[in-house]
């Protein structure tokens, strides 16, 4: 539109400002075609920015969630320290003890077959959004509404959680996995955010 607008008023190129033989248009369906599969591209690259952004997201939100049902089970189970070691009694002070989160593990891991299957991983949400829903119940105010939304997982959300943990797409978390999980990537998240 912009091309034949000029050429109403102009027999000149706007390009070159050379005069024009001829002031016929004729539409480039190549040079169309390529703008719209490049448009088509780069809308799927951002899908998939936004969706790993969203991941990444839920990681982060799910990771310190489970960092305070692990040291609760910690701080709940008895000799959860290990070796004679201290046991954590922060989160940050969990990423120092590694024993520990295994044997937290293990109390997750309720059929003691050695990993997490779907029905124990969401248990494990599901625990940590009681004892949340309770702390909420006898505190109040605007800390409630900002707990309930962080503090709360949809069943799918959980089942996204599980899949980016699962390295090895077995359908289960073995405690290996768990420990890069909340070592490796809580390291990496860690450092990102500061």
């Amino acid at each position: 539109e912009a091309i034949e607008e000029w050429l109403r008023h102009h027999d000149t190129s706007p390009v070159t400002n050379a005069v024009l033989p001829i002031k016929q248009t004729f539409p480039n369906y190549s040079l169309r075609s390529a703008i719209r599969d490049f448009v088509a591209r780069a809308e799927s690259v951002e899908a998939t920015v936004d969706h790993q952004d969203e991941q990444l997201d839920l990681l982060k939100r799910a990771m310190g969630y489970v960092q305070k049902a692990v040291l609760k089970a910690i701080l709940g189970g008895e000799g959860a320290g290990g070796g004679g070691a201290a046991s954590p009694t922060s989160v940050d002070d969990l990423m120092k003890h590694e024993n520990a989160v295994r044997q937290a593990f293990a109390i997750f891991d309720t059929n003691s077959d050695g990993v997490l299957d779907a029905a124990e991983f969401k248990a494990l949400f599901q625990q940590q959004q009681q004892q949340q829903q309770q702390q909420e119940e006898a505190g109040g105010g605007g800390e409630k509404e900002a707990a309930a939304k962080e503090g709360s997982f949809s069943d799918e959300e959980v089942r996204e959680i599980m899949t980016m943990i699962d390295i090895d797409e077995n359908g289960t978390i073995e405690v290996e996995e768990f420990l890069e999980w909340l070592f490796g990537k809580g390291q990496w998240q860690k450092s990102k955010d500061s």
